[in-house]
């Protein structure tokens, strides 16, 4: 194998050595501007550019100690100067120690530059000259805004914001304007200003701008608060119709400012309460239909239904159909439903209609039993139920002339020709020709009267006191029954007894014979006799006193009935009623 060398020649070799020659003096060159530089930059350090001034105080080529101490020394008086603001006509001062105002020196030196830096604009700038700086000024923000609340308060008025009320069904537009506030950055400003240079400044205060606009507000007129008061809303619960009218839910209605817009709100719980009049088929409970006198004549007062409403559905879906247009405003109302047990229709059913019997009679005393009368007029009968006719209370007396026999008496007469079943019923003592023979009552402390409806339709007692001291029973029902009754002649008469008295002040009395007589009554529905009943009544003879000082009745002539005509059930026309009179047996079809 071959060893091959390669020589190298003198020239190559002298180039060689220059090239690194050059290197290391462009290396050289560099370390020298570098650490020139740096000497630069460190004689520079700690010191405030040339021709720097902070509120026109010179601190340039200070150290930054010296520069500090000299603005404490230039601007201290600043502190001391009460700042004043202008507003119009007022001024308002504000004291800078107070607000937490104060020059921060340590600050505004490190603003001048009096730091170490190898930015080479820093190290240009302090030997071509600084600039003219404003000092930093430190400001405690609670305490500024404890000194600006009063200002702010007499400066400002809060805008009138956009919005709509609703009343008594209709809608009214508030239209916003605007306030003014305190501009509470550019019054920050100012007193700095101020703290540095002193004199007077304006106050800043701006406009403060209401959230919605006018547009919107007549965008909720409109689209909302217009439609919403044009017509009512039907609300459907349970199958039940409530008119809610503008009038009765406007109150509920408000519309509250959201993204800029007015939005409606409805409030469920005031919507209801607003429309409870209107309500006269739903209750919070159910309520039983009735049958009441109103002015003398029957009413049916409509049952309820409970309801329980799910008054957030109510208050979310309310506005909606509000807005829509008349014809398109029934809504379906969730609610736990609880059903009468008398409905309307039951009530309807009952038939109560027509006056079926009146009669009238004569109390015999103005004082008529008013607690009697109001307690028994309004009552209702449905078919099958007793009704029980009772004194008042202390009530002892049962006899022809006791006011509470005689309004049981008068009820009884049209009761009887009606056709009602005698459940229980006690003659009066003694007959004086006040009512028809053998149609009459006696209720006491021992004696009461029944009567029971014995009709497919309800009966409602009427009963009425005159101011004559008259009574008129009324009985208003459906004619079911056609009645006829007979009466029979007196038998087992036991005449008068007669008294003579010869005294000066003596006082004539028309007694009555004892005496007992029946009455037969039958009872036919559709031609056909459903009902044959008999009711024998006995009544006692009472005295008669003849005065023989004046004239009188003679002896022997007790047995006529006393003064007054008597009561007769007067229904409407119609075949087979009256009293008829004949004798003694069982009555004729």
């Amino acid at each position: 194998m071959a060893l091959i060398t390669r020589e190298t020649s003198p020239e190559a070799t002298r180039e060689s050595r220059g090239g690194r020659l050059v290197a290391l003096t462009l290396a050289g060159l560099v370390v020298l501007a570098g650490l020139a530089y740096l000497a630069l930059a460190w004689f520079a350090s700690g010191k405030i550019p040339h021709g720097t001034t902070v509120e026109g105080v010179g601190i340039g080529g200070l150290t930054p100690d010296a520069a500090e101490q000299r603005l404490r020394d230039q601007l201290a008086d600043r502190s001391n100067r009460t700042l004043v603001l202008t507003w119009q006509d007022r001024v308002f001062r504000v004291d800078p120690g107070a607000a937490g105002m104060a020059i921060d020196y340590a600050a505004t030196v490190r603003s001048a530059g009096g730091t170490f830096s190898l930015d080479p604009s820093r190290i240009w700038h302090y030997f071509v000259g600084g600039d003219d700086l404003p000092a930093v000024v430190s400001v405690a923000d609670g305490s500024l805004a404890a000194q600006l609340r009063p200002i702010a308060d007499v400066v400002g008025r809060k805008p009138v914001e956009g919005s709509i009320t609703f009343s008594h069904g209709e809608a009214h537009a508030v239209y916003p304007r605007p306030g003014s506030a305190l501009d509470q950055d550019a019054t920050r400003e100012e007193l700095v200003h101020l703290f540095l240079h002193g004199g007077r400044g304006p106050l800043p205060v701006g406009p403060a701008q209401p959230y919605v606009s006018v547009d919107a507000v007549r965008r909720a007129m409109r689209d909302f608060a217009e439609p919403a008061m044009q017509a009512p809303v039907v609300l459907v619960v349970g199958g039940q119709a409530i008119i809610a009218t503008p009038p009765e839910y406007s109150a509920a209605l408000s519309m509250v400012p959201k993204a800029h817009q007015l939005e409606p709100v409805v409030d469920g719980r005031r919507l209801l309460r607003g429309i409870r009049p209107a309500m006269t088929t739903v209750g919070d409970r159910p309520r039983n239909a009735r049958v009441e006198l109103v002015d003398g004549r029957p009413r049916i007062v409509p049952a309820t239904i409970g309801a329980t409403f799910d008054v957030q559905d109510l208050s979310s879906r309310f506005a909606t159909y509000a807005a829509k247009p008349p014809g398109e405003r029934k809504m379906h109302v969730r609610a736990v439903i609880q059903q009468p047990r008398f409905t309307t229709a039951d009530a309807q059913r009952l038939g109560v209609d027509e006056v079926v019997a009146q009669a009238t009679a004569d109390v015999g005393s103005p004082d008529v039993p008013a607690r009697m009368v109001q307690s028994l007029s309004g009552r209702l009968l449905r078919p099958h139920q007793v009704l029980t006719v009772t004194a008042p209370a202390g009530v002892t007396d049962g006899s022809a002339a006791a006011p509470s026999s005689a309004v049981a008496s008068t009820l009884y007469t049209a009761a009887f020709a009606t056709g009602l079943d005698v459940v229980e019923r006690t003659a009066l003592p003694s007959y004086r020709g006040q009512f028809a023979l053998g149609i009459d009552a006696r209720v006491d402390a021992d004696h009461v009267l029944r009567l029971r409806n014995n009709t497919p339709y309800g009966v409602l007692v009427g009963l009425s006191a005159g101011r004559d001291g008259s009574v008129t029973a009324r009985l208003w029902s459906t004619r079911y029954w056609d009645v006829t009754t007979s009466t029979s002649t007196r038998r087992d008469v036991v005449p008068s007894p007669v008294t003579y008295d010869d005294s000066r002040g003596c006082s004539p009395t028309t007694g009555s014979d004892g005496f007992r007589v029946t009455v037969d009554r039958v009872l036919r529905h559709d031609g056909s006799v459903a009902a044959r009943k008999r009711f024998t009544s006995t009544y006692q003879a009472t005295g008669t006193v003849v005065c023989r000082s004046s004239s009188g009745p003679k002896p022997g002539g007790g047995g006529s009935p006393g003064p007054g005509p008597a009561p007769s059930p007067s229904p409407p026309p119609g075949p087979g009623h009256g009293h008829g009179h004949g004798p003694p047996g069982p009555p004729r079809d």
